[in-house]
């Protein structure tokens, strides 16, 4: 789970405009190095995407144990909110924080 809060500019004039945002994203494994992304997240005030609800999907596959490709979509629901969106992309992992040592 992820909250944050937003203070963006405004084009319209000086002033700026405070917000909120919620993630919940879970992501499971599956076989054959697949898997699979959800994320429910929303947010109260305009920035690089409209407010309003979206719902995250993907499928996901790992490489090897720093790379993953991820292909999904995402449908936004709200009166500003685009109705779908594609998306395909790669995570690059660079560090290992949760390694155990022997």
């Amino acid at each position: 789970m992820n909250f944050s809060y937003l203070n963006v500019g405004r084009d319209d004039s000086d002033r700026r405009a405070s917000g909120a945002q919620a993630i919940f994203a879970i992501d499971y494994e599956l076989p054959k190095n697949f898997g699979i992304i959800t994320e429910f997240y929303g947010q109260s005030v305009d920035d690089e995407q409209p407010r309003g609800l979206y719902v995250l999907g993907a499928l996901t596959y790992k490489v090897n144990r720093r790379l993953r490709l991820d292909v999904g979509a995402r449908p936004g629901f709200g009166r500003d909110a685009p109705r779908v969106g594609l998306f395909a992309g790669l995570t690059i992992g660079v560090a290992d924080f949760y390694r155990k040592r022997r």
